[in-house]
């Protein structure tokens, strides 16, 4: 799940990925960095045309329930249509 606030991204994460990456694709902004929400840890982000890859995430999450990753954008955010958030490999449950 997504929320947001102006210049910002939320990503809720209910499962974590085991490889440690997560996509999310058909962003019309540009990220400009990220961290996690409890600790404030950074987290690399990349993106390329509108797919934005988080990378660096630790080995378990901070919660198991929704561990959050704050996403700072350059404006917006905007979202192409068709909006989706996948995975880049198997979540771990």
């Amino acid at each position: 799940m997504i929320t947001c606030t102006p210049s910002r991204l939320y990503l809720h994460c209910f499962s974590w990925p085991a490889d440690g990456e997560i996509r999310l694709g058909f962003l019309d902004s540009r990220a400009t960095g990220g961290r996690l929400l409890a600790g404030g840890e950074p987290v690399d982000v990349s993106q390329r045309d509108d797919v934005l890859t988080v990378r660096g995430l630790l080995d378990d999450a901070l919660d198991q329930l929704d561990t959050v990753i704050a996403i700072d954008l350059d404006r917006g955010p905007d979202a192409l249509p068709g909006s989706s958030v996948f995975w880049a490999g198997e979540a771990r449950s």
